[in-house]
């Protein structure tokens, strides 16, 4: 009994020392034409492809042998497996092959240490894994367009306004200031540009709407839309491309040929009829309401002219989506300067939608609050003086009197 259980023991090993040295050794590992040692600390940049070249030495002959690589603990894994794997392949004993494999790192790869993972296995027993520290960090200058929002979305008619906001992230290493975007169509020669005054590391923003006024009557067609960040004092930029199907008015006729009157679109504009206080330094808000009566939705411009005498804003925006029935608000704000005049001033507000224009006169009077306050101060302090002064000459007169009366006491005796 003693010596079958001995037998079934030694078979059992046998068989397992027969398996393991038959599983193929990983002789090295290269990354990127690089032989990786023991103990190293690879540093990879987000969004690198990985080339990684294994050589395997086969200790017997094994069939169905596989190798794959993969990266553990990527926070969207489940979406954009880190992972790559070879064909089934045979080996006989003591062959060498080489076996090639390609890994990405994502763009979003939080910046941390990873461990890459070279398993060597075959359909049943031990596999053989090697683990391969990686330094995942980001680039020194890195701002990437993560996306383009455009309103109307998809179609627009010509002569109207397209509105793009466009949003970065930054995946580099180091702050970033004075980010350029700039939005435009390369084939009707139109674009837009603003400013993103800073833009931390790992950080996400979006840049102002971006106005682009379709020209009139332009052509049918899907169009090009060009869209760039140009950063790092303007050495570096990213672009992409994206596309918007322009549909030709139906008012525009071919040359010669009778264009039919343009319908109106209805909008009702109220504006503030009374003048209103102004003070130096004070801003004074003008609620503007626009009210689009027609049946497609209109986008309105809002502009201040002729007030030089003081500085205007315009809120939320100075450009205005409004849909068929809907009413939206507009508040400009006039602060007079230092140097605006007493009295009464005027200037006007101009609302265009497309080729539409409607202008406004709005007053306001200009109230010198700090003037009028120190005009009050010296006054006081004048009377202050006077006050003084008589105070000053009771008492020297009180003085002169008292020394007149000892004088005539001491001649009495």
């Amino acid at each position: 009994m003693k010596a079958k259980l001995f037998f079934a023991m030694f078979l059992a090993l046998a068989l397992f020392v027969s398996f393991a040295r038959a599983l193929p050794t990983v002789e090295q590992v290269k990354i990127n034409g690089d032989v990786f040692m023991s103990g190293d600390s690879l540093v990879v940049e987000r969004g690198e492809t990985l080339n990684i070249r294994v050589k395997l030495q086969a200790l017997a002959e094994e069939k169905n042998v596989q190798v794959d690589a993969a990266i553990i603990g990527y926070e969207y894994s489940t979406y954009e497996e880190l992972s790559d794997q070879t064909p089934v392949f045979d080996m006989d004993a003591n062959d060498t092959v080489y076996k090639s494999l390609k890994l990405k790192v994502p763009e979003n790869t939080e910046k941390d240490y990873y461990d890459l993972r070279i398993r060597v296995a075959t359909r049943t027993g031990t596999a053989f894994e090697g683990l391969y520290r990686l330094h995942i960090k980001g680039t020194r200058h890195d701002v990437r367009i993560k996306d383009v929002v455009f309103t109307p979305e998809n179609r627009i008619k010509s002569g109207r306004a397209l509105l793009a906001v466009v949003r970065v992230k930054n995946y580099g290493e180091r702050d970033e200031e004075g980010i350029k975007v700039r939005v435009s169509i390369p084939s009707l020669g139109i674009s837009a540009s603003d400013y993103i005054d800073e833009l931390e590391a790992d950080e996400s923003t979006s840049s102002e709407e971006l106005y682009l006024r379709i020209p009139d009557c332009a052509e049918d067609g899907t169009y090009d839309v060009k869209v760039e960040a140009i950063y790092n004092e303007g050495y570096s930029r990213d672009e992409v491309t994206r596309t918007i199907t322009i549909e030709q008015e139906e008012t525009c006729k071919p040359e010669g040929e009778e264009k039919t009157p343009e319908v109106e679109e209805k909008t009702i504009i109220s504006v503030p009829s009374e003048a209103q206080e102004l003070k130096i330094g004070v801003g004074t808000v003008y609620p503007i309401t626009i009210t689009n009566a027609g049946a497609t939705t209109q986008t309105y411009v809002v502009e201040v002219e002729g007030a030089g005498w003081a500085t205007t804003e315009i809120s939320p925006s100075n450009v205005v989506v409004v849909k068929p029935g809907e009413t939206k608000f507009v508040y400009v704000y006039v602060t007079p300067t230092a140097t605006a005049e007493e009295g009464e001033h005027v200037f006007n507000v101009k609302v265009t939608a497309g080729e539409q224009e409607k202008s406004f006169s709005l007053k306001g009077t200009v109230m010198k609050s700090e003037d009028k306050l120190k005009r009050g101060l010296e006054v006081a302090l004048i009377i202050l003086l006077i006050v003084l002064i008589i105070i000053g000459l009771v008492v020297g007169l009180s003085k002169l009197k008292s020394s007149s009366s000892e004088e005539e006491e001491n001649t009495y005796y």
